[in-house]
């Protein structure tokens, strides 16, 4: 059966749900937190800030291993999931991956030099690690803007805004915590993320299989 993945990113890990069914009446079949850091220390989640600290080499080394290691744990836990999915008779056909401002982002020794590029520049590592590993596992991902979510999951299901709302939160009830903004985010990039894949693929359903 068909199932459609999506994220919530912070710095350092992301909140991932797996919808399959109806996008009127999804069900969560998977919801775990992916961990893109192998330390928890400051320095290795807020890498950019410790960037900050740093004098421009050492700034560069501090994030191209940031980068590694982010997509080397995306990876590992995407494979992971992969299979889960496949031992309970899913396949994973999409991907919604929510962004920021989706501005590109200047040179490295201008973002340091800005506490809300640094930001800006965190999401966005973790973001891409997320995406690269989704590449490597030929998934199809959808980026989508945070602000848009609500809107283009009505559009996906055919349901008012407050209506989706309801449903997404109403997923959680059965399950149990934890079931906050976090989770309610990555349903909805989830169900955009069916709608828009099936959209391509020429199926007529907004919906997985």
């Amino acid at each position: 059966m068909d199932a459609a993945l999506g994220f919530r990113v912070h710095t350092g890990w992301a909140a991932a749900v797996v919808l399959a069914g109806p996008a009127t009446a999804p069900r969560v079949v998977d919801r775990r937190r992916f961990s893109l850091v192998e330390k928890s220390d400051h320095d290795s989640v807020f890498v950019y800030h410790a960037a900050a600290e740093v004098d421009a080499a050492s700034a560069e080394r501090l994030l191209a291993t940031a980068r590694e290691v982010a997509r080397r744990s995306a990876l590992r836990d995407m494979t992971q999931l992969l299979a889960d999915l496949a031992a309970d008779g899913y396949a994973l056909r999409a991907v919604g991956l929510p962004g920021g401002a989706g501005r590109a982002l200047p040179a490295v020794g201008d973002i340091l030099l800005s506490h809300s590029l640094i930001h800006t520049a965190e999401g966005a590592l973790f973001r891409q690690a997320l995406a690269d590993a989704c590449g490597k596992r030929a998934l199809s991902v959808i980026e989508i803007a945070s602000k848009e979510l609500v809107a283009r999951a009505a559009r996906a299901s055919g349901l008012r805004p407050d209506a989706v709302k309801r449903t997404v939160a109403e997923l959680g009830r059965a399950l149990g915590p934890p079931w906050a903004a976090d989770q309610k985010e990555a349903s909805l990039a989830a169900l955009v993320a069916a709608a828009t894949h099936h959209a391509a693929s020429g199926r007529t359903s907004g919906s997985p299989r």
